[in-house]
């Protein structure tokens, strides 16, 4: 899985700016839920998570592997991430016809990746705008 998008903070940030409701955006935030409920202290990487979360509940991962997974009095917070993830993958295949989980993520981070992009453009444009305004009023003055 090629993970452009690399950290969980970053992802973060870019689902709390989308103003947007839709599924995938609804998928993303139960992926982050999954990845903050996750047990291992200071994680900061996507692709971190993932083989943890694989090493924990099996490869590939599905709902019926993280549901035969059962609380043992030591494990609530792996049982509470693999909730959500279960519930990413429900959801993913109701809404966006695709259960596999790698597909699902790749997905997601596509779809942010992409989002951040465009917005960065249109914030260079603003930028160059800006300048070249600035300049022209400058000019305008000075002359």
């Amino acid at each position: 899985m090629d993970i452009k998008i690399k950290s969980i903070f970053t992802l973060g940030n870019l689902i709390a700016l989308d103003p947007k409701d839709h599924k995938l955006k609804d998928i993303a935030v139960l992926f982050l839920n999954g990845m903050r409920d996750w047990p291992t202290y200071n994680q900061t990487d996507i692709s971190d998570f993932i083989k943890e979360l694989k090493e924990y509940f099996g490869t590939p991962l599905t709902i019926e592997r993280i549901e035969n997974i059962k609380f043992n009095g030591q494990n609530a917070w792996q049982v509470e991430a693999g909730a959500s993830i279960a519930d990413l993958i429900d959801l993913s295949t109701k809404f966006c016809n695709e259960a596999d989980f790698d597909k699902i993520i790749n997905n997601v981070l596509n779809y942010y990746e992409q989002e951040f992009l465009r917005s960065l453009f249109f914030s260079f444009l603003f930028i160059h705008w800006l300048r070249t305004s600035w300049l022209q009023f400058f000019f305008q003055l000075c002359i």
